[in-house]
This record gives structure tokens, sequence and C-alpha cells, in this order.
């Protein structure tokens, strides 16, 4: 008799992380969109009895993971994402007259090609899950195989002993910024993010943008610096996902696919943490995968900041430990953006001083590093800060926001934006784009440069106009 594949049941059970990522209003009544990373429940259920280098060796198997989002009214959402845990759901493409249910779509990366994404049904089942149903998943992100920092594995990061200024790279709603060598040539990335696909409006222009490109190099790949985990900081090393109906398992799953390039190359961040920063699967799924990634000096791709070290100074910049102050808020969030690194350059016998915050608010860095400052990429892409925390600014020094209006509700922040022109900062942002006048295959674009001296970086090989990075 002839086999037949299993056809897709209606509900499958997962457990997922979920997020808001866009207020649409101000009230009850208006709406947010969320972020669903799920895993299935099933799988969540296997890993423990899954031994971790098996896990290593098949991720997409036995680490599947599941994006969708939503567009829900703010009661539902903020039910949800407050959750200090992770919530039960089942998810099928038909609602099957299921009138608690509410529709979803799944996420896709497929680079500037617009995709069409699968429709889905999804019903709470529980808002809670026991931490022990979520052991493995908590073990898997402890990340054992990962060793700190170690002097071997810091080398490749002092590689900036060419810097001349700091580029903010035009990548819509996201974070992705590089000290330069004089040649506009990036020596080394803080962040390297992409806009997740429902701020693809925010996207550059049509033209080039290949910063990773081996002509670039003069060492080796350059080194990244992550701040945190949140995905508009690292999502430009993904090269593909989308969802599909695993047969064999009886679940979706989104696939990700990530660039070689990306991969291979150095990558310093701080060790997660699983309840305290509501790690998803698809940011776990991520640094595993980094995890297994070996360079050619054998040392992994990832390594983490060393525990005891407040700083790492580095030939012209230093990277710097982020922290909450005591007694501030504790959501996940927050915790998140600010558990995390920032980072000070500065070359010397030179007085331009520039910071890049990641999403850290300015009372989590620490205050020496925020005193002299003559150059700075605004925090949180411009959001809310502190009240009365943004520092001072000598004449003519810039504040770079890498954003893009309407993709967040109140970022860029007005009171942000008021304390910042208070204290002195010419305001730049990357969605200010303009016609690139050195070749015309640069095409239009929002780079900024933040000079670290007065003599303004200049390509004269050709190449990064060829790859969009100018700073002119």
């Amino acid at each position: 008799m002839e086999s037949r594949e299993p056809l897709e049941p209606h509900w499958v059970d997962y457990y997922a992380s979920i997020e808001t990522v866009v207020n649409d209003g101000d009230t009850q009544n208006d709406f947010a969109t969320i972020v669903i990373d799920a895993i299935p429940k099933s799988s969540a259920v296997a890993l423990r009895k899954l031994d971790a280098n098996r896990v290593l060796e098949d991720l997409d198997r036995y680490f599947p993971v599941f994006m969708l989002t939503a567009k829900l009214e703010m009661k539902l959402a903020n039910e949800l994402v407050d959750n200090t845990g992770w919530i039960e759901l089942s998810i099928s493409t038909d609602s099957h007259g299921e009138e608690a249910s509410f529709q979803a779509s799944s996420i896709t990366f497929e680079g500037d090609e617009e995709q069409a994404e699968a429709i889905f049904w999804v019903r709470v089942r529980s808002t809670s899950v026991a931490k022990r149903n979520l052991s493995a998943l908590a073990a898997i992100a402890e990340f054992r195989t990962v060793s700190d920092a170690t002097e071997l594995t810091l080398r490749p990061f002092d590689c900036a002993k060419e810097a001349a200024g700091v580029a903010v790279y035009d990548v819509g709603q996201a974070s992705f910024c590089a000290l330069v060598d004089q040649n506009e040539h990036p020596l080394m990335f803080f962040d390297l993010g992409w806009p997740l696909p429902y701020n693809k409006r925010s996207l550059r222009l049509p033209g080039p943008f290949s910063p990773l490109h081996e002509s670039l190099q003069r060492n080796g790949p350059q080194p990244v610096v992550l701040s945190h985990l949140d995905w508009d900081h690292w999502g430009f090393a993904i090269q593909s996902g989308k969802a599909k109906f695993d047969l064999r398992n009886g679940h979706w799953l989104t696939v990700p696919e990530y660039k070689e390039d990306a991969l291979r190359r150095p990558w310093l961040m701080r060790r997660p943490r699983f309840h305290r920063h509501k790690l998803g699967p698809s940011q776990i799924h991520f640094l595993l995968t980094l995890s297994i990634t070996f360079l050619p000096d054998g040392t992994r791709a990832l390594t983490f900041w060393p525990a005891k070290r407040s700083r790492l100074s580095f030939t012209n910049y230093t990277v710097i430990r982020c922290s909450p102050t005591h007694g501030g808020r504790t959501d996940f969030a927050y915790l998140r953006n600010n558990e995390s690194l920032a980072l000070s350059a500065k070359l010397e016998q030179r007085i331009e001083k520039v910071l890049l915050t990641g999403d850290s608010d300015y009372p989590s860095i620490p205050v020496n590093y925020l005193r002299g400052l003559t150059g700075i990429s605004a925090p949180h892409h411009g959001g809310a800060i502190t009240r009365h925390s943004t520092p001072a600014a000598p004449p003519h020094s810039r504040m770079v926001r890498s954003t893009y209006p309407g993709c967040y509700q109140s970022v860029p922040s007005h009171l942000a934006e008021t304390e910042a022109t208070n204290q002195g900062w010419e305001i730049h942002d990357t969605n200010d784009r303009s016609l690139c006048h050195c070749e015309l295959r640069c095409n239009t674009h929002g780079n900024k440069l933040i000079p670290l001296s007065v003599d303004i970086p200049k390509c004269s090989c050709g190449n990064v106009p060829s790859f969009g990075l100018c700073l002119r």
C-alpha cells in the first residue's frame, strides 16, 4: 500500500516569548503589534532527553523556531507582553470557528524581496508556563560550550589602530555602526542590525550595501561587538527564512539561514540570561549557530564578556559594561537593553570622543564615559531617556539617530530631542537621505560620520562607493 505523508494537524502547541514592537496608540482601545517568538511544545519537551551536542549537530531538527507577528487590541497585547514569563499557544492555519483565536502572520526573512506571508490563527492556552517545563531551554541558553573571553579570543578586537572616524550606517529602523579608517573602510563593527520585515518601509533606498565584503578587509573579517540581542541589532546576519510545515514532526517552523560572511568573524557580547531577559528561541538559535562556527585559528566565532570586567580597552576604543541603576525598572525589555555593552572611541592626543550607546539609557553607562563627548549615537535610536540625563555637548557636536519615523510610537522621542538640543547637540538622522555625489553607483543613502579628528576619511580605492558605505 502506498504510504501517505501526514496532513497538517488543526492545532499545534507552542511555548512562546512575546514582545511589543510597535504601539499604534495611547489608549486601551488602540492597537499594538507584537512578535511571537516560539518553539513547538513537543520540541521543548524532547530537549530534556537530548544531549546538548546532539542538539547542536542538527539545530533545525532539534531546536526549531517559529516567528509570527500580530496586531492586537492594546489590552490583550499588554496582557501577553507584560507577562513576566512565557505563554503557551496553539497555532493553526484555520480558525475552525475558534472565537477566542486571533490572526497572525509569519515573519519572513528574504532580503529586500517581497515575500508572501502565511496567515495563521493563534489561541492562548495559558498565560504561564512552569519553569520546570522550560528547564531544558534554560539549560541550552546557558551556552556552556562558549567560554568567557580570554587574551586569545580578544586579540582580533584590537584592530582600530588606524581609526579616523565612526560610521553610523543607514539601515533603516536598526543599529549598525563601525570604526573606520582614513579610507572609510570599516575596522570593527558595533552591532550588525537590519530592520525586521514589519519595518520594511524603513529599508535603505535601492542600491548597494555590502559592508562585509572581503575587499574591505585588511587582516581578516572585522570583529563585531554586539550591544545586546534585540533583533534590529544583529538582523543583518540573517540571509533568509520563511515559514514551512515540517511533515515529519508535525509543526510549523521558520528556518533561518545566516550569511556565512557575517558568522565567520569574531563576535563579542555579554552572556544573556534566559529568564531575566526573556530570551526568545530565535535569539538562542542565532547564538547556538555562532557557538558552532569556528574561525581559521580554531577559536569559536562567539565569545562572551569576561564576567568580572567592567570594561575592555583596545587601541583607540573601549568597550563598556552597562548596568541599570538600582531601584529602577526591572521589566525584561529594559534589563535586556541596559544590561548590555556600549563603546567609547577616542584617539590619543585628540579631544574628540564618541560614544555608541546601543539601546542603553544614559544612567546605565558609567558617568566618566559621558563626560567630554563630541559625538554620540542616540540611546535606543533616539527613543525615550531618563529625564535630565543627556550629557552636555561642546559646539558642533553630533548626535546621530539611527531611526525611521513612524516605525515605533514616540521614536524618535520629542522630549529626548528637546533635551539634546538644549544640551548643545546637533542632531543628524540616518533617514535624512541624499544623493551621494562621490560616484553615481553609490546612490542615495543616509550614512553619517562622527569625526574622531579634523581629517575627514575619504576612500581612494573605489570600493567604498561600490558597496554603499560613503560617509559624505
